[in-house]
């Protein structure tokens, strides 16, 4: 139909253009050729005026172009074209536009040889000046007093436009009738192939299951009738198919959100149906299995096993296997068998156990720590209590003694009991964090202070770096908690004379918009936190310091003894002999045991910030690297004995992973045996969870 149309279109719309283009040719090549008749005989008729009122008497030299040029410029003036005098032998005497004296022989120009030969000479070409075409005319003038020529030139673009508007026009007339002519033939078409092209239209989209394509037709014939034939069966059609798709919908959105993974097993053993979580837990995405037999989708072997025997048995069977690939998983398996007339087969249900298999590991490796962490010290508490009992108390030295070590046992008993809390209290969500916003400088510093006694103990040195005007938004009192677990370590993990370095940085903008926002926040933040911040600046002493280093952090993931000292009063550590500096600026590092060697780096942060970076490094005796992804979990220690003997718990580290998670940040570890360790803690600036982050900006 559409083809037939198309022919019978393209035959009046070829013979439309064909005319219309015939026409308009003819028009404009008249047209052009009128305008530049027209131009000559004007440019002939002002030539005969200029040369009646030309004075031609004779003159030489410079006189003589003095004389022609002025009245060139005259009558150019007049006529608004180019005027040009010409001798008799080609040479210009005057000319409007040009100096005569620097001009070519004109004697060979072709409107001079014209009208050499006939009196009346023109050409039209380009002229090397203006860039247009010119229309030259130039007339011979026979006189008494001498001969010569008188040439005027104009420019002819006005006729080249005018040509180009007519060409301009004719094309839209041409575009206009073949629309017309296109609308007009189409239109005779359509009004005899409409209703058969209705009902072809309809009939393709039900063959392409659109079933709700209908016939409109008017027509009261054969193909009216067959038209309302269609329209029924297309309906009849579209309504089975909405009641098939719904519960196909109901089935699909059922299998692709249950937490179980679901594989069907046709009779022949070739897998039909598989939803998304099977695809995860199996590692292979239902299109490369789907149509295929199990025997060939590389399941694991065990599976497959499994498989077989429940086909074969054609009762319900369960297992538990370890999965290795895409992750390892412990999967429950569960084959039971289907009987229906038309589609028997076996339906696998597979169940991750892996988070009850780990939690049930976690709680009975955790029973079975506690009871070791107490046994130790309430088996020394029960036997110097029972050797005092037995009468070794006798004596006051052994019993001072004895008692200084039921004491410190009960102390360790005690910071156990409250780290223990203290992470039940974090991981459970009951202890609420208030965010506020913290000056890292002094707050380094009153951190730094608070350890200074014990790296004294050990003459162990600690060097600060921190870049001036850092805020963070936190808890003050669990970032203090996080800081001091992790220096605590460093001191106990390093030898005597060691040192250990605290670095604070800025982390650059992630990105130019998050930049601009978290900058201005920042900016705000420093504002706001100065009056905001809870506690008073501390005026730590101590000798700051020094660059960051790529080291690692220590072998024990004890940090205890720290938990429990956010009670302690805020009171810095002062280096002897430095107690009047506590005017000046805040300082950042304490070399315990070696006043005023310390040194102190500080930088102010360039740009907008979006994290902080605390990286606290020592150069103690590191850690194992096959040690380094467990050191923060809980009771796992590295050197047990020297854990022990420093009077960690074991649970330090532990309890910081979980406050930095709770800060939305992150730590990392890197060491190396007998090189010293690194840990390096990111925060972001601004806390985005409800409650009271990002309130100090406000």
């Amino acid at each position: 139909m559409n083809s037939f149309r198309s022919r019978l279109a393209a035959v009046m719309v070829g013979l439309v253009a064909l005319a219309v283009t015939a026409a308009g040719i003819y028009m404009a090549a008249a047209f052009e050729r009128s305008h530049y008749d027209a131009m000559r005989d004007n440019l002939v008729r002002e030539i005969g005026l200029i040369d009646d009122a030309t004075d031609w008497r004779p003159a030489d030299g410079a006189e003589a172009h003095d004389h022609f040029t002025e009245r060139a410029r005259h009558f150019r003036a007049i006529t608004g074209a180019r005027v040009t005098f010409i001798a008799a032998d080609g040479s210009v005497l005057g000319d409007s536009d040009h100096d005569p004296r620097s001009m070519e022989n004109h004697l060979d120009r072709p409107e001079v040889v014209e009208a050499d030969r006939s009196g009346i000479g023109y050409d039209v070409r380009r002229s090397e000046t203006t860039r247009h075409n010119m229309m030259y005319v130039a007339v011979k003038r026979e006189a008494a007093e001498g001969g010569g020529y008188i040439r005027l030139a104009l420019d002819a673009s006005e006729i080249e436009r005018g040509i180009r508007r007519l060409w301009l026009g004719l094309i839209a007339g041409l575009l206009a009738l073949l629309a017309v002519a296109a609308a007009a033939s189409w239109r005779v078409a359509r009004g005899m192939t409409k209703p058969l092209e209705a009902v072809i239209r309809a009939a393709q989209r039900i063959r392409s299951m659109d079933y709700e394509a209908r016939v409109v037709i008017d027509s009261r014939g054969e193909i009216g009738e067959l038209g309302r034939a269609i329209n029924a069966m297309a309906e009849s059609l579209q309504r089975q198919m909405m009641r098939i798709r719904q519960k196909e919908s109901q089935l699909e959105s059922v299998l692709d959100n249950m937490t179980s993974g679901i594989v069907m097993i046709d009779r022949s053993g070739s897998i039909v149906l598989m939803n998304r979580m099977a695809e995860t837990l199996l590692g292979l995405s239902a299109g490369d299995l789907l149509g295929r037999h199990y025997a060939e989708a590389r399941l694991q072997h065990e599976l497959a096993g499994l498989i077989r025997d429940a086909m074969d048995r054609r009762e319900h069977a369960r297992e538990e296997l370890t999965f290795y690939y895409p992750e390892e998983r412990q999967i429950e398996i569960n084959l039971v068998p289907i009987e229906a007339r038309d589609n028997s087969g076996t339906l696998l249900v597979m169940q991750d156990m892996t988070a009850i298999r780990k939690l049930e590991r976690m709680r009975s490796e955790f029973v079975a720590n506690v009871s070791h962490e107490l046994k130790t010290p309430i088996a020394a508490v029960k036997g110097f209590a029972e050797t005092l009992l037995g009468g070794a108390g006798d004596d006051p030295e052994t019993q001072r003694a004895f008692l200084r070590i039921i004491h410190d046992e009960s102390e360790r008993l005690n910071r156990l009991v409250n780290d223990i809390l203290e992470l039940s209290k974090i991981e459970s969500g009951s202890a609420p964090l208030h965010f506020s916003p913290v000056e890292l400088e002094p707050f380094i510093a009153k951190t730094v202070g608070l350890l200074a006694k014990e790296a004294e103990r050990k003459r162990i040195r600690i060097e600060t770096e921190v870049a001036r005007g850092l805020y963070v938004e936190a808890d003050e009192d669990r970032l203090r908690q996080i800081v001091m677990n992790v220096l605590s370590n460093a001191i106990n993990y390093t030898p005597e004379g060691g040192l250990v370095r605290v670095r604070v940085e800025p982390v650059a903008a992630r990105s130019e918009a998050g930049a601009d926002r978290r900058g201005a926040q920042a900016a705000d933040a420093r504002v706001a936190g100065a009056a905001d911040r809870r506690g008073a600046p501390s005026t730590d002493t101590g000798e700051p310091g020094a660059a960051d280093r790529p080291g690692a952090q220590t072998a024990d993931t004890s940090g205890s003894g720290t938990a429990d000292r956010r009670g302690a009063p805020s009171t810095d550590a002062v280096e002897p002999g430095t107690a009047d500096r506590r005017g000046a600026p805040s300082t950042d590092a304490v070399e315990p045991g070696a006043a005023g060697n310390g040194q102190r780096g500080q930088a102010e942060p360039a740009g907008d910030y979006d994290a902080i970076r605390i990286r606290i490094s020592d150069n103690g005796i590191g850690i194992p690297k096959k040690d380094l992804p467990r050191i923060f979990e809980r009771f796992y220690r590295v050197d047990k004995a020297r854990s022990r003997g420093s009077g960690g718990t074991g649970l330090g580290l532990s309890i910081v992973k979980h406050l930095v998670e709770l800060h939305h940040g992150t730590i990392t570890v890197e060491s190396a045996v007998g090189a010293g360790s690194t840990f390096t803690i990111e925060l972001p600036v601004l806390q985005e969870s409800e409650g009271e982050a990002g309130l100090f900006l406000h």
